[in-house]
């Protein structure tokens, strides 16, 4: 009993709050309006997705942004497509 109560619970909290659409019209909307360059934008999209609307862990972020720092380029862009990434196959 203890096993299906603790799937239950992983499946629960592993369930998506948000919609392919919702998570495109952020990123699109982060694009258009975030001022301040690209550690700025990594600062809103930890408050926004991970604070505020709880779309992602503390965990999945760090290692979204893990991510986007192997890659060329300035923070912002890799780590809006590894997150977006990870949010969409979760």
């Amino acid at each position: 009993m203890n096993d299906t109560s603790t799937n239950e619970i992983a499946s629960a909290s592993s369930a998506v709050h948000y919609t392919l659409w919702q998570l495109v019209r952020y990123m699109l909307g982060l694009g258009t309006w975030g001022f301040g360059g690209p550690v700025a934008l990594v600062g809103y999209m930890y408050r926004d997705l991970v604070e505020r609307r709880q779309w992602i862990s503390e965990g999945d972020y760090k290692e979204g942004m893990a991510l986007a720092q192997l890659m060329p380029g300035p923070p912002g862009g890799p780590a809006r497509q590894s997150i977006s990434a990870m949010c969409t196959t979760a």
